[in-house]
C-alpha cells in the first residue's frame, strides 16, 4: 500500500506536530524527506483535511452555517465585500469569513492578521460551488461549496496545474474533501 509514493512502513514514521503559530506540520525523519503539507478544519460533526504537495499550498476551512448571518462578522468585511453580499442572493458574511480563514492557513497567519487584508474582489458561480478571488493575494482562489448546514472552503493557487482538478472535483472523496466524523465521506 502506498500514498503519495510513500510505503506503509514510511507512513508509520510520519508525525503531525504543532507549529509555532499553531498550524499542523507534517514531519518525517532524516531518512524520510517529505514535501507534504496539511491543512485541518472541523465543526462539531465534520473534519476537513487537505494533504497537499508543498509546491501547491492549500488551506481548508469548514464552518457551521447559521440561520442568520452572524452579526460579529460584519467587522471583518470591507465596504466592497458588503456591496457584493447585499447584491447577491447567495453570498454571505459566513462564506467570506470561511474563504478568508482558508487563505490565512496557507499564509500561516490564521486569524492573527486583520481579515480585511484578505479582501475578496470578485466571485464566479462554478460547477456546484462558488469561486472567490482575493484583491491582495491574486495568485489564489477559493472554492466554496455549501452543503446542508455547512460552508466548506478550499483555497489554492490559480496557476497550479492541479487547480483544474480541484475546481472540477466536487464529487467523490478526493484531495480537498471533507469527511463526516460518524459517516461515510462526502465531497467538498
Amino acid at each position: 500500500m502506498k500514498f503519495l509514493n510513500i510505503g506503509l512502513d514510511e507512513i508509520k514514521q510520519i508525525s503531525i506536530l504543532k507549529g509555532v503559530f499553531g498550524q499542523p506540520i507534517v514531519t518525517g525523519n532524516r531518512f524520510l524527506p517529505i514535501n507534504v503539507g496539511i491543512s485541518i478544519s472541523h465543526t462539531q460533526k465534520t473534519i476537513g483535511i487537505v494533504v497537499f504537495d508543498q509546491l501547491h499550498p492549500m488551506g481548508i476551512d469548514v464552518e457551521q452555517r447559521t440561520i442568520q448571518d452572524s452579526p460579529f462578522l460584519e467587522e471583518y468585511l470591507t465596504e466592497h465585500e458588503r456591496k457584493m453580499i447585499h447584491g447577491s442572493s447567495f453570498l454571505s458574511k459566513e462564506i467570506f469569513f470561511s474563504a478568508k480563514e482558508s487563505l490565512s492557513k496557507i499564509l500561516k497567519t490564521g486569524l492573527t492578521t486583520p481579515l480585511q487584508i484578505f479582501e475578496i474582489s470578485r466571485f464566479e458561480v462554478d460547477h456546484g460551488g462558488i469561486l472567490l478571488f482575493f484583491s491582495h493575494f491574486t495568485q489564489y482562489q477559493c472554492k466554496v461549496v455549501l452543503r446542508e448546514d455547512e460552508i466548506r472552503s478550499v483555497t489554492f493557487p490559480i496557476n497550479s496545474t492541479k487547480s483544474k482538478r480541484i475546481r472540477e472535483n466536487t464529487n467523490g472523496t478526493k484531495k480537498g474533501s471533507a469527511k463526516r466524523k460518524q459517516s461515510s465521506s462526502t465531497s467538498l
